[in-house]
């Protein structure tokens, strides 16, 4: 599971929480990253309370969807985290990372072909991200499809970059 930040929005606020007068900037991607950092920390609750007040100062912002679906999947509550990145994917459809996240949760409610779906559409939109072929690989082993799984974890390693 990764997480999305403001930049890849084409947000310009990430290294700044100071405005010119010193005064902080409480605006959506500032509560995005409290919400990250309380998330890296396993303070998943008060990460969804960040989270919301980011979606709360901008609907249309689609990492704190995917930051807090997240937050809601490492807690174990799949269903709220799909919700969460099927609403990031409605607003930013190109990334990636959203449909490997989403995938994720459908791999642990054990809907293996939503998943492996979700992942295939990750690697369509980020051939690069090696995690989306590790976890379709996994996914494939799930279902018995062992050619399709060895495949995918040579595609992961074709750089001599993973675990396999």
């Amino acid at each position: 599971m990764e997480i999305y930040d403001t930049h890849h929005q084409g947000g310009n606020r990430m290294n700044s929480d100071l405005n010119k007068d010193n005064h902080y900037i409480l605006d959506e991607s500032y509560f995005d990253r409290e919400g990250i950092k309380l998330g890296k920390e396993d303070e998943h609750d008060e990460a969804i309370s960040f989270f919301n007040i980011a979606i709360a100062m901008n609907p249309e912002y689609a990492g704190a969807y995917n930051n807090r679906g997240l937050s809601y999947y490492k807690k174990g509550c799949c269903d709220e985290a799909i919700r969460d990145y099927d609403q990031a994917i409605a607003l930013l459809p190109t990334v990636g990372l959203f449909y490997s996240n989403r995938g994720l949760a459908y791999y642990y409610k054990d809907d293996y072909a939503t998943a492996i779906d979700d992942f295939t559409r990750a690697i369509e939109l980020e051939p690069d991200f090696i995690d989306s072929y590790i976890y379709r690989g996994e996914a494939y082993i799930q279902i018995h499809e062992y050619d399709k799984a060895i495949n995918d974890f040579s595609l992961a390693n074709r750089d001599g970059g993973i675990w396999v």
